[in-house]
C-alpha cells in the first residue's frame, strides 16, 4: 500500500485551462504559510512639507503619515513530500500507484509551471493554439495560471495564482539511480480570480447558498446531481459553474461548487 491512496484530501496544484496537467502531493504539507503584505507609504510630516494624503492616511509616531496604497498578492509557501515508497519506507519499493505519476514526472511539471507557457506537451500544444488565435500575452508570454486547492473550497484553501519559487530536494533513490521521493518547498503568489472570489471569501471561506462536493471514485456528474437536486439533468449546470467542458473527464478528488437549487436552469 502507497503513501497517499485516498487523494481527496490531498493538496493539488493544476492548470484551469489543462486540467490533466495536476500535481497531488503524497502527503500533508509539513509547513503551510500563507502570508501578505501591506503597502504603506511613510511622508514626514514637518513644517514646510506637504503631508496632505488620500482619506487612509493614519498619523503615526515621531512626525510621520503613513499612507495606506493597498496590499501585495497573497503568498502561500508549503514543504510537502512526493514519494514512489510504499508504507515500507526502509524497502524502498517503488509503487506503481504513486499519485499522479513518478516522482521525477511530477517535479518536472512543476519546474515547468515557472517558465512562460511551461506543462506537458499536450498543455504546450493548447497553448500554441491560443496563441495562434491572439491570447498570446495571457497564455504564452507567462507562466501557466495554477488553482491550488487542499481540502474542500468551503473549509480549506482554493486559490488561483503562479508558482513563484520553487526548491526540490531529491532524498531517496531506487536501485538504479531514479528518484523516488522528493521534498519540495513552493511559493505560490495570489493572482486575483473573479470566479474563484465567487467561490470563497476572506471571512467564512464560502458564499451562502452555494455547496461544496468532492468527486469520488465512480461518480459521475448526472449522478451528483441527482443526489443532491434529484434531477440528473442539473449536471449540465454544475458543469457551467465549475468550466468543466468534458462531464466523463471529471477525475476523483476534483472540488465541485454547487448551485442554489434556485439558480438551476
Amino acid at each position: 500500500m502507497g503513501f497517499g491512496l485516498s487523494t481527496a484530501g490531498n493538496l493539488k496544484l493544476f492548470n484551469m485551462l489543462m486540467p490533466t496537467d495536476e500535481v497531488t502531493f503524497d502527503l500533508n504539507p509539513s509547513d503551510f504559510k500563507v502570508s501578505k503584505t501591506v503597502n504603506n507609504n511613510h511622508k514626514s510630516n514637518t513644517k514646510g512639507k506637504d503631508s496632505a494624503g488620500p482619506a487612509s492616511a493614519l498619523a503615526s509616531p515621531a512626525g510621520y503619515v503613513s499612507l495606506y496604497r493597498g496590499t501585495q498578492p497573497t503568498v502561500i509557501s508549503f514543504t510537502a513530500l512526493l514519494t514512489e515508497e510504499s508504507s515500507d519506507v526502509a524497502s524502498g519499493i517503488e509503487d506503481a500507484t504513486a499519485i499522479g505519476g513518478g516522482v521525477k514526472a511530477r517535479c518536472d511539471m512543476l519546474l515547468q509551471w515557472t517558465q512562460p507557457g511551461g506543462g506537458s506537451m499536450l498543455g504546450k500544444a493548447v497553448g500554441s493554439a491560443a496563441a495562434a488565435l491572439g491570447f498570446k500575452t495571457q497564455i504564452v508570454a507567462r507562466p501557466p495560471l495554477l488553482t491550488l486547492q487542499w481540502g474542500d473550497p468551503a473549509r480549506g484553501f482554493l486559490m488561483q495564482g503562479t508558482l513563484t519559487r520553487i526548491s526540490i530536494s531529491y532524498l531517496r533513490f531506487d536501485g538504479v539511480g531514479n528518484p523516488i521521493r522528493a521534498s519540495v518547498q513552493a511559493d505560490f503568489t495570489e493572482a486575483p480570480s473573479s470566479l474563484l472570489s465567487m467561490l470563497t471569501n476572506p471571512t467564512s471561506g464560502g458564499v451562502p447558498g452555494r455547496r461544496a462536493h468532492t468527486m469520488r471514485q465512480g461518480e459521475s456528474l448526472p449522478g451528483v446531481a441527482n443526489d443532491m437536486y434529484g434531477r440528473p439533468g442539473a449536471w449540465r449546470d454544475i458543469a457551467d459553474s465549475n468550466g468543466i467542458d468534458d462531464p466523463l473527464r471529471v477525475r476523483p478528488g476534483r472540488a465541485l461548487m454547487l448551485p442554489p437549487a434556485d439558480e438551476l436552469s
